[in-house]
């Protein structure tokens, strides 16, 4: 049985590719309920059920959180926001 060595390019294809089906990048999430409860969006949206889906933050999320270039441009909320909802939603909305 010949066996045929992978090159590090396709190894690397290969683990993404796996971990990516093995859902490895489950985080623990909370749903939090919107204060509009949902009123103020397209009733075929996705916030229209009045709650929010997020991951609760690590490292990745402080890093965002002390980065002076992010609070320097005012940006660091929505970037903070942006890696922590799990909903899928269109931000900007």
């Amino acid at each position: 049985m010949s066996q045929h060595k992978l090159s590090d390019e396709e190894l690397k294809q290969k683990l993404v590719a796996d971990s990516i089906q093995s859902d490895a990048y489950k985080f623990p999430t909370e749903e939090i309920e919107l204060p509009s409860k949902g009123h103020f969006y397209d009733p075929d949206g996705p916030l229209a059920s009045g709650i929010l889906e997020i991951k609760y933050p690590t490292a990745k999320e402080e890093d965002i959180l002390t980065s002076q270039n992010l609070i320097k441009n005012g940006t660091v909320i929505d970037k903070f926001m942006q890696s922590i909802i799990v909903s899928k939603i269109n931000y900007n909305d």
